[in-house]
């Protein structure tokens, strides 16, 4: 998994652990000396991290595949702040990215049984959403 976490233009190592939905960071910005960890998720969720909010650091996230619900932790917030979001079905895969341009990420999932990306728009405040036929089945989708 990677991102920027810390906000200083390096990419962070980061790990979650799906056994108790824990993240795990170590920073870039203090020589990866220094560590911080979340809780944010559940078993069985997929982590999905991105910027979310548009503050240049990367949002502790995760698509919740049962019901197709995201979970993202703001880090504007200092991890304090959450959205949740139902956007999705089961069988999908998140694939966030800032497809609208305007410097936040949006809740974005590949439907592998069509190859269908479904786009939920940030520039909207996730009030409307794109829809494009771009791949098969087979497909392993790419974003960033």
């Amino acid at each position: 998994m990677r991102g920027d976490f810390d906000g200083n233009g390096k990419t962070d190592m980061a790990v979650y652990r799906p056994s108790d939905g824990t993240w795990w960071i170590k920073e870039s910005s203090t020589n990866y000396t220094t560590y911080f960890w979340k809780q944010w998720g559940l078993s069985g969720d997929t982590p999905a991290p991105d910027d979310f909010d548009g503050d240049g650091k990367t949002d502790v996230a995760v698509y919740r595949p049962s019901d197709g619900t995201w979970w993202i932790l703001q880090s504007s917030t200092n991890f304090t702040t959450y959205l949740v979001q139902q956007w999705g079905l089961t069988g999908d895969i998140p694939m966030p990215g800032d497809f609208d341009g305007d410097g936040k990420a949006d809740m974005a999932v590949y439907r592998p049984s069509d190859g269908t990306w479904w786009i939920k728009e940030s520039s909207t405040n996730y009030t409307t959403y794109l829809v494009q036929q771009w791949g098969l089945g087979a497909d392993v989708p790419l974003s960033k």
